[in-house]
């Protein structure tokens, strides 16, 4: 209860409501089509539900799960010019907090269990750092995807 739910489309909030005591919500008149659902409450990070589908002429629901400012988070991505030997290490500003691997076909790489915040990413080499970037951020209980350029 108390939260607000919007319906948005490409950014753009389409219409938005209150939670009632129990939680539940209804967004009216919603016209058919595609939307993000975006529920907002003081004190947690943003509950989002992507591709919501509305059909004319039907109600349905959707859930949408709050989740507490700590809850860990993470990133996920690729990295230019992908070979074998490539580390990825996550820098906060209190320094060095993971060295993960680089998938070396594709450059994929993950690194679940993130605190919220920004971090450095700094690709290596044998031969040491080949690039780096500054402000990777991570959002509560949300996976951040990154292409590095």
């Amino acid at each position: 209860a108390g939260a607000t739910v919007s319906a948005q489309q490409d950014g753009t909030e389409i219409l938005s409501t209150q939670t009632l005591f129990d939680g539940t919500f209804h967004l009216e008149p919603l016209a058919p089509g595609r939307y993000t659902l975006v529920a907002t409450a003081a004190g947690r990070a943003p509950a989002v539900e992507s591709n919501v589908i509305v059909l004319a002429g039907e109600t349905g629901g959707a859930r949408l799960l709050f989740l507490d400012e700590t809850s860990p988070g993470g990133v996920s991505g690729t990295v230019p010019a992908p070979r074998g030997g490539l580390v990825l290490h996550v820098v906060s500003p209190a320094g060095l907090i993971a060295i993960v691997g680089v998938e070396p076909s594709t450059g994929a790489f993950s690194v679940p269990d993130l605190a919220p915040g920004t971090y450095a990413l700094e690709l290596y080499d044998g031969a040491g750092r080949v690039d780096r970037w500054p402000q990777i951020v991570v959002n509560a209980g949300i996976w951040t995807d990154v292409d590095l350029p």
